[in-house]
C-alpha cells in the first residue's frame, strides 16, 4: 500500500504576552557574500513577474497592499525552487528529505542569521513558508482579540485515483476530517496539491484522444467529493469558463493541480491563475496560485503570528 502523502499547517494563533516563535537552525543552509545576495534578488525578481505565460490572473502583487493579502501556490516535482517562494507553497512529490517536523533555511546577512524559509512535511509532500516577510511581526507581544485562522492542507496523489482506490479514499477521508475540524472553528481552509484528478472534462482536459470510462468516472467522483467538502476551485471561482492545464504529456494537457478554498470564504479570493513553464521543471508545467484579500481584522501583521504542524 502506498504511504499517504498529506500534511497540514495552521497559522494565525492569538497574540498573547510572551508568544513568539523559536526557530531551530541545526540544519540550516547559508547563502553568503555578494553572490548569495544576487541570487536571492534574482529569485525575488523572478517570482514577482510571471507575465510571460499564465492562465487567469497574472498574480503580480501590489506592494501597497502586501499586508492585506496572502498568496498561496501549489507546485509539483520542483526540487530547485525551495528559495523565497510566495507566502505558502505546497510542494507535491517534494522529496525534501525532512525527517523533522520543521526545517529552517537561513542566509548570512552582515554576519547575522536571517530566517528565510521553513518547511513542514513528511518527505513526499511539504508546505514551504517564506518567513522573512513575517519575522518582525512574529516578535510582537501585545494582546489582541482572536483573529481568523488560515489552515493550509497539502495533498499528493501519486497516481490516477482508480488503481489505488483504497489509498485515495483514505487520503480524502483525512482531508475531509481536517476540513471539518477547521470549518467548525471558523478557519479559512485551503486545500492544495496534486490531486491526479480534475472535475470538468470539458475545461480541464485538452487533447484528441478519447477519454476512457475510468477517467470520466474519476472526474465525476472527484467533483462530487469537492462539493461534499464545500470547497471550491479558486481558479474556477474567477475564471469559470476558461480552459486550463497544469500537466502536459505529449498532446494531452490536464489540470491535475489545484488550490481549493472553503466556500464560506470564497469571497476573499482576489486573484487566481496558473503560472506556466516558470517554476516547474517536470511534466507538471503549471503552478496554480491564489491571492486572498483580507479584511481589516484579518490583516496579516495581526494574523501570521505562529504555526502549528498538525
Amino acid at each position: 500500500m502506498l504511504a499517504l502523502c498529506v500534511c497540514a499547517l495552521t497559522v494565525g494563533v492569538d497574540r498573547l504576552p510572551g508568544c513568539a516563535l523559536v526557530f531551530s537552525t541545526d540544519k540550516a543552509t547559508y547563502y553568503g557574500g555578494k553572490e548569495g545576495e544576487d541570487a536571492v534578488s534574482a529569485d525575488i525578481l523572478q517570482r514577482e513577474h510571471y507575465a510571460e505565460q499564465f492562465l487567469g490572473d497574472s498574480g503580480a502583487p501590489d506592494d501597497n497592499l502586501r499586508d492585506m493579502e496572502i498568496r498561496i501556490a501549489s507546485t509539483n516535482v520542483n526540487k530547485g525552487s525551495l528559495r523565497r517562494l510566495l507566502d505558502f507553497l505546497v510542494v507535491a512529490d517534494a522529496n525534501v528529505g525532512c525527517q523533522e517536523d520543521q526545517t529552517v533555511w537561513t542566509r548570512a546577512s552582515n554576519g547575522g542569521r536571517a530566517p528565510a524559509l521553513q518547511v513542514v512535511g513528511n518527505k513526499r509532500i511539504g508546505i514551504v513558508m517564506g518567513i522573512e516577510r513575517w519575522q518582525s511581526r512574529w516578535k510582537k507581544r501585545d494582546t489582541v482579540g482572536r483573529r481568523c485562522n488560515l489552515q493550509v492542507i497539502a495533498t499528493y496523489c501519486p497516481d490516477t485515483p482508480h488503481p489505488i482506490a483504497q489509498c485515495t479514499q483514505q487520503e480524502r477521508e483525512w482531508i475531509s476530517w481536517q476540513c471539518r475540524k477547521g470549518q467548525e472553528h471558523g478557519k479559512i481552509c485551503v486545500i492544495a496539491g496534486d490531486f491526479s484528478a480534475y472535475p470538468d472534462d470539458r475545461l480541464d482536459r485538452q487533447g484528441m484522444n478519447e477519454h476512457d470510462w475510468w477517467t470520466q468516472r474519476t472526474s465525476v467522483t472527484f467533483c462530487d467529493w469537492t462539493e461534499g467538502q464545500e470547497v471550491l476551485s479558486t481558479f474556477k471561482l474567477r475564471h469559470p469558463t476558461t480552459q486550463r492545464f497544469t500537466y502536459q504529456n505529449g498532446a494531452i494537457k490536464t489540470a491535475l493541480d489545484d488550490v481549493y478554498i472553503s466556500a464560506q470564504y470564497a469571497f476573499q479570493v482576489k486573484r487566481s491563475g496558473i503560472w506556466l513553464y516558470s517554476l516547474n521543471t517536470g511534466d507538471h508545467v503549471g503552478t496554480p496560485f491564489v491571492s486572498l484579500e483580507l479584511d481589516r481584522i484579518q490583516r496579516t501583521n495581526n494574523m501570521l503570528q505562529g504555526q502549528n504542524p498538525i
